[in-house]
């Protein structure tokens, strides 16, 4: 990788980085219209849900982990799994 390209991928991983998402978003606005026991608990609830997600995604309960399952059948049918791109 060149410094050119490597200095390219770092920007933009630092700006997509700085850009508040949808949750952090979600948190200011109800700290500012509600009080600390509400707010608390909506990010309480963002974190153990985002603790839920990575926990499955460590797990492989993504697409991944379908297709090992799918893969150990005896001749499988692929037309029956079409939402499944390169499983096979």
């Amino acid at each position: 990788m060149s410094l050119a390209a490597l200095l390219t991928y770092a920007g933009a991983l630092f700006i997509a980085a700085a850009i508040p998402g949808p949750g952090i978003t979600a948190i200011v606005a109800r700290a500012l219209g509600s009080n600390f026991r509400e707010t608390f608990f909506m990010g309480l609830g963002l974190v153990l849900g985002d603790m839920a997600y990575l926990t499955a995604v460590i797990l492989g309960s993504g697409r991944r982990g379908c297709c090992r399952r799918i893969s150990r059948r005896a001749n499988p049918p692929i037309s029956a799994y079409p939402s499944s791109p390169g499983c096979w």
